[in-house]
């Protein structure tokens, strides 16, 4: 079992990208997003959710640092021209995690 996990998380990693807002947008539109606060690592959060660790995803939703992206995000991201994410497809979501400058 060990080595399952390995290689979900070698194949996770694998396909961590990096991409612009506007990329992104129309993921954002129909609801696809789920914001990683930068307190957390892109590739763990994505490991849990592809797993189905309820009880830790649950627990990043409840302390916030597992989000959609509000309105006023979104609106701030939209005129912040080249603002940066590392994403993550796990379909039907994306996670997104802000790039720090």
């Amino acid at each position: 079992m060990a080595s399952d996990s390995t290689n979900l998380r070698e194949k996770l990693k694998a396909e961590i990208m990096n991409g612009l807002w506007i990329d992104l947008k129309d993921h954002a539109e129909r609801n696809a997003i789920f914001l990683v606060s930068q307190d957390l690592d892109l590739l763990d959060v994505a490991e849990s959710v592809a797993s189905d660790n309820v009880e830790i995803v649950s627990e990043w939703v409840r302390s916030g640092q597992l989000v959609r992206p509000t309105p006023a995000q979104t609106s701030t991201w939209e005129k912040e021209s080249g603002k940066a994410f590392r994403f993550l497809i796990l379909q039907p979501h994306i996670l997104i995690q802000e790039q720090s400058h």
